[in-house]
């Protein structure tokens, strides 16, 4: 529902985002190795309904092909993202790495879809 669209929070670091969306990127002075795109929509666990809830899900996007560096600055960078990943998850934010656009749609309409109505 459109509703729980609303809920989104883009946290992109990209230049050419539309005039507002870009201001308030800049605004928050992301951190390198935060995931690109959160969404602040709490749900239950579906494996134990009655236990962890999550507070939002927070979404790493990759481009389609992509394969996890091996050396360098990209390496270092990848693992600075595992150790936010790691610690969002300790506080109970699902965290998914998305390779590609339509892996990146696929897991947000599941998370949107399963969540309390």
């Amino acid at each position: 529902p459109i509703e729980k669209l609303r809920c989104t929070m883009a946290m992109a670091r990209k230049a050419g985002l539309p005039g507002s969306l870009e201001k308030c990127a800049e605004a928050q002075a992301l951190r390198a190795g935060w995931p690109d795109l959160g969404l602040a929509l709490p749900m239950r666990s579906q494996a134990n309904p009655g236990g962890m809830m999550f507070y939002g899900l927070f979404v790493e996007l990759k481009r389609d092909g992509w394969t996890p560096p091996k050396s360098g600055k990209a390496l270092e960078h990848c693992r600075n993202q595992q150790d936010i990943h790691a610690m969002l998850r300790r506080n109970n934010y699902n965290v998914i790495v998305a390779i590609g656009y339509d892996e990146a749609v696929r897991a947000i309409t599941q998370y949107v879809e399963r969540a309390p109505r």
